[in-house]
C-alpha cells in the first residue's frame, strides 16, 4: 500500500498544513514538541513510523482553526486590484503613471499569484497538532537521522527537530516545467519596472540609472532561477552563506535598494498631472 493509498484523500489544505509545521511529535512523559516541517512528516509517514491514519488532521479541523475564509480572500484581492484598474484609467485618460505605481503594480501583481497560490492555505494556527509517539528524544533524532539528511546541517550534527525550515531544491528537485514558470514570473514582475523606461524624472542621470539598474536587477533574478535548479547547495538560505550566490544576492538587494529609494526621489520633479484622478464618468456615465 503507498503512501497515497494511506492518507487519501489527502487535500490541499492538508499539504499546506504540513509545510507550514503544523504537525509535532511528542515524547511519552514530557512536554516538549518536535516540530516537524512538511518533508519530515512526509517521510516519517511513508516509512510508517507514525500512523497515516492518527496522524492527519482531517480538512474539516483545519478550515474550523484557520482565520481566514474564501470570502476574505476574495475582498483582499479585489481591494489590491483596485490599483491595476486605477493606472489602466489613467493610461486610457493619458495621465500620467509615476514610478512609484509602477513598482507598486509589480507588488500587486505577485500579491494576486501569491493569493492563488495560497488560496488553500490555512491562516495563523498557532498550535501544531500533536502526534503521540512511543520513542524517546533519542530514538526520534535517530530516526529522523536515518531517513532525512537535513539541508542545514552535517551528517555529523543533531538535527534541530524544533525549527521549521525550507528544504534545498535538490532534496526534492523540481521539473524542467517548475523551472521554467518561475522565470517566467520573474521575467514579468521585472518587465513591469520597464514600463517606467521612458518616464520623467528630475534628472536625465536619473532616468539613465534607473534603466541600466532595472536591467541589472532583471538579469541577476533571472540568473538565480538556473543556479538554484543545477546548484542547489548553493543557495544561501539553506545555510551556505560563502557560496557563489551570496554576492549575487549583495548585487540585487542593492540595486532593489536603489530602485526603491529613486521612486520617491522621482516624485520631486513629479508632472502636475499626476495628482489629477481618473474621470470614471467617461467609462461609467452613472457614477
Amino acid at each position: 500500500m503507498t503512501f497515497l493509498q494511506l492518507v487519501e484523500p489527502f487535500s490541499m489544505q492538508q499539504a499546506y498544513l504540513a509545510v507550514m509545521g503544523g504537525y509535532a511529535l511528542r515524547v511519552p512523559g514530557s512536554d516538549q514538541l518536535f516540530r516537524l516541517d512538511g518533508f519530515q512528516y512526509y517521510t516519517l509517514i511513508k516509512n510508517r513510523i507514525i500512523d497515516a491514519e492518527t496522524a492527519v488532521c482531517p480538512t474539516a479541523d483545519i478550515n474550523d482553526r484557520s482565520k481566514g475564509d474564501s470570502l476574505a480572500k476574495a475582498v483582499t484581492c479585489a481591494q489590491i486590484s483596485f490599483l491595476l484598474i486605477q493606472t489602466f484609467g489613467r493610461v486610457g485618460q493619458h495621465l500620467p503613471v509615476t514610478a512609484l505605481e509602477v513598482v507598486t503594480l509589480a507588488l500587486v501583481m505577485c500579491a494576486i499569484i501569491a493569493y492563488g497560490f495560497w488560496w488553500n492555505k490555512p491562516l495563523s494556527i498557532l498550535r501544531p497538532t500533536v502526534i503521540h509517539v512511543p520513542f524517546n528524544h533519542e530514538q526520534i533524532w535517530k530516526i529522523l537521522h536515518q531517513y532525512i539528511e537535513s539541508p542545514r546541517n552535517n551528517n555529523d550534527e543533531p538535527i534541530d527537530c524544533n525549527s521549521v525550515r525550507f528544504r534545498a531544491w535538490g532534496v526534492n528537485k523540481p521539473t524542467g516545467f517548475y523551472i521554467f514558470n518561475a522565470g517566467l514570473l520573474v521575467l514579468a514582475y521585472k518587465l513591469i519596472h520597464l514600463l517606467a523606461w521612458n518616464f520623467q524624472f528630475a534628472t536625465s542621470t536619473e532616468k539613465l540609472l534607473w534603466r541600466i539598474i532595472t536591467l541589472i536587477s532583471l538579469a541577476l533574478a533571472l540568473l538565480h532561477v538556473p543556479v538554484y535548479y543545477f546548484v542547489p547547495k548553493a543557495r544561501w538560505d539553506q545555510g551556505n552563506f560563502r557560496s557563489f550566490s551570496g554576492p549575487l544576492w549583495i548585487a540585487y538587494i542593492l540595486c532593489r535598494a536603489y530602485i526603491y529609494a529613486e521612486i520617491f526621489l522621482s516624485l520631486r520633479a513629479a508632472p502636475a498631472a499626476v495628482y489629477e484622478t481618473v474621470a470614471w464618468g467617461l467609462y461609467f456615465p452613472h457614477l
